[in-house]
């Protein structure tokens, strides 16, 4: 009995055997053979990403990925802009800032934190932080601050760059104050300028508002560049000038609202505060009928006669038309970028 169930444990093993030798075979006919078709290969399963947050992680704040916009000389050429402010501030994250076509200038005070603006600077805002948290570099140096009779700003005159001496525009559009303190809170601009240019290079470029004929921009650029032995000169000139565009010769801006056609509409938006000025006696506002001649003028508590009158919401001034649709703007200057190599560069392997 015992030796009956062995042999049978041994025909089992040789059929295994058996069955092992054929299935071997197979393999290495599937292998050897090219038109046998092969069985799919066992695909693994999918990971997963792990993502770990927190704030007590410990990481470099000098080493970590920043979105970073580069514009470079074709597309500054392209826009057939002559600031660079209004060249950037066409990008996404720009939420605008003084321009040419935007431009309040005055100190209001000469507030002690350097709010005031000088008139005709150019500034840069990055996402609705103000432009005192953009920060301006040139050649990855801070660029010195605007300044003007009007004002004192804490921000560069970006209108002090000519576009002639910009190789390419590199903005951070992520805060960057770990590296350069609190004025780069929004952001970080900087503008790499020519070091390498050889021979001549000019431009010239002229516009005006068809139909209307005002508006006229004149904007002639000439840089010359030259180098040796790793010395390299870029010199260069600009001129600019741009004609205004008041808010007066459009029917679009007559008034602050779009449409509108006098300050006693119930639309509102033009100032209470008139030329005249605006009185509050005996709890009525009155202000004057007109100009008054004699210098000094006459109340009559009944306002049936005298110069003043009840005020009214046509009495409201309508600033609209002194604003400008394009600031008048004229710049010229020069500049000389010298780059000079005292040794060469090596690389370690």
């Amino acid at each position: 009995m015992r030796w009956t169930k062995w042999m049978m444990r041994s025909s089992r093993m040789a059929m295994g055997a058996g069955l092992l030798i054929a299935a071997n075979g197979a393999a290495a006919q599937l292998a050897t053979d090219p038109q046998t078709p092969t069985a799919p290969a066992a695909t693994e399963a999918p990971t997963e990403d792990i993502i770990v947050t927190g704030s007590r992680i410990r990481r470099d704040p000098l080493d970590q990925p920043s979105p970073v916009i580069t514009v470079d000389e074709n597309a500054i050429a392209r826009t057939g802009l002559s600031s660079v402010a209004d060249i950037l501030q066409r990008l996404p994250a720009s939420s605008g800032g003084l321009n040419s076509k935007f431009n309040s200038s005055g100190n209001f005070g000469n507030p002690p934190d350097g709010g005031g603006v000088g008139a005709g600077s150019a500034v840069l805002d990055l996402r609705y932080l103000g432009p005192k948290r953009t920060l301006v570099l040139v050649d990855g140096l801070r660029f010195v601050n605007g300044a003007s009779a009007s004002g004192i700003p804490a921000t560069v005159d970006l209108n002090s760059i000519p576009s002639s001496m910009i190789e390419r525009i590199e903005v951070l559009q992520s805060g960057a104050s770990t590296q350069y303190g609190s004025d780069a809170i929004a952001g970080v601009v900087n503008i790499i300028t020519k070091q390498n240019q050889k021979g001549f290079k000019g431009s010239a470029q002229y516009g005006q508002y068809l139909g209307d004929n005002d508006g006229k921009t004149q904007d002639y650029q000439l840089s010359y560049g030259f180098g040796s032995q790793g010395v390299h000169v870029v010199a260069g000139g600009y001129y600019t000038k741009q004609e205004s565009v008041s808010a007066a010769d459009r029917d679009i801006s007559q008034f602050p609202n779009p449409g509108q056609t006098s300050c006693a509409e119930p639309i509102g938006g033009c100032s209470s505060f008139t030329p005249f000025g605006r009185f509050l006696v005996n709890g009525q506002n009155i202000t004057l009928r007109g100009p008054v001649a004699s210098g000094r003028p006459v109340y009559d508590p009944t306002l049936a006669t005298g110069d003043f009158k009840a005020f009214t919401a046509a009495d409201r001034f309508n600033f609209a038309p002194l604003n400008y649709f394009l600031t008048p703007v004229e710049r010229f200057g020069g500049f000389v970028n010298t780059r000079a190599e005292f040794s060469r560069r090596s690389t370690c392997a």
